[in-house]
């Protein structure tokens, strides 16, 4: 199961506006401006909902019992351990497009914008955490097969290396607004 589909560009629309062509911030002295695009939208987007969906699978696994509660958590500090970078390059990359959206639109309007794209990445989050755990109806046995694509890193961002190729130049672009700083 792969988190696809998920287009932040539709969280943008239902947050008011879609910020693709809006990147305008930089003066004359300002050399370095990552670019923004849909393809780095739907990159962070698939990172951001991939973190969230093993938080909530980790949760729900968990309660089964004490061994699938210890091999939840396992998994999820795993996933954590090999993707947080990438997380954190994917949420650098909205908070660009928040700063984007609050030159343009004013602060008001930027708060709104970040709190609608992760309202809409919670939704859909959700919904692909619930699809997996209809797919045989038997808890257990659902849980044991999706921590086992966790622990065997079948759910990690590399997985889809587009994406993830996508991420690392979000990070790389992170690092360089931070030696900048």
């Amino acid at each position: 199961m792969k988190v696809r589909g998920f287009v932040l560009c539709i969280a943008l629309a239902c947050a008011g506006q879609a910020l693709a062509g809006d990147v305008v911030i930089a003066t004359a002295d300002t050399a370095w401006r990552p670019p923004a695009n849909g393809q780095r939208d739907d990159a962070a987007a698939y990172a951001i909902a991939a973190a969230m969906v093993v938080n909530d699978v980790a949760t729900r696994c968990a309660v089964v019992d004490a061994d699938r509660a210890q091999a939840a958590h396992a998994a999820r500090d795993g996933w954590w351990a090999r993707n947080q970078l990438m997380v954190e390059a994917a949420n650098g990359y909205v908070r660009y497009l928040q700063a984007l959206h609050q030159v343009r639109r004013g602060e008001a309007a930027a708060k709104a914008f970040y709190k609608g794209v992760f309202e809409e990445m919670r939704v859909r989050s959700e919904a692909t955490t619930l699809a997996m755990f209809a797919q045989d109806g038997n808890e257990a046995a659902t849980c044991d097969r999706v921590l086992g694509d966790y622990a065997d890193r079948r759910m990690d961002l590399s997985a889809d290396a587009n994406q993830f190729a996508l991420l690392e130049a979000m990070d790389q672009d992170l690092r360089t607004y931070r030696a900048q700083q």
